[in-house]
């Protein structure tokens, strides 16, 4: 690696860092890339690369909880010609999208993810075309979901007819 390449790196990790500072990462967790990140309980968690030429970076994880996941992306100064995401299980895609420089939205949500033991990847692929490569950060926010007021008030009844068809089966037992 030359000098230049070698500021330009540096450049990039204190930009990625400064991006994280304007997403909102002061309290989040770093991803790891190309390995599984079991368990996931809601809160907010941090990826970033920089990528050179076509790339292919996958984040995979399950979830402590049934949550929603939004994604959300930044490319900051070195831009990416293309980027890309989706997100999957090993039934297929649950999202996807791409943009171009400087056009990402803002991001997206996919509600109602399953709890551990279900796998997910969040796969994001593209082209750094700039000389000194690409830099890509995102923010991935899993939010619990909240049991409906209706389950809580099924399983209340329940728990009465149990009660009820208890006591009716110790008096029919005492008569």
């Amino acid at each position: 690696m030359n000098t230049v390449s070698k500021l330009m790196a540096r450049v990039g990790v204190a930009a990625a860092l400064l991006a994280g500072a304007s997403l909102g990462w002061a309290a989040t967790t770093p991803l790891a890339l190309e390995g599984t990140n079991a368990n996931l309980a809601p809160g907010g968690y941090s990826f970033t690369n920089m990528p050179f030429g076509s790339f292919a970076d996958n984040w995979s994880f399950t979830l402590l909880s049934s949550s929603d996941v939004t994604v959300a992306f930044d490319q900051l100064p070195l831009t990416l010609g293309t980027l890309s995401w989706n997100i999957s299980t090993l039934a297929g895609s649950l999202a996807s999208g791409s943009c171009g420089t400087g056009t990402c939205p803002s991001g997206f949500t996919v509600t109602n993810l399953s709890a551990h033991p279900t796998a997910y990847t969040l796969m994001v692929t593209g082209n750094a075309d700039g000389t000194a490569g690409g830099l890509y950060a995102g923010l991935m926010t899993v939010t619990a979901v909240p049991l409906p007021p209706a389950a809580i008030l099924f399983g209340s009844v329940l728990a009465g007819l149990a009660v009820v068809a208890r006591k009716r089966g110790a008096a029919a037992a005492a008569a």
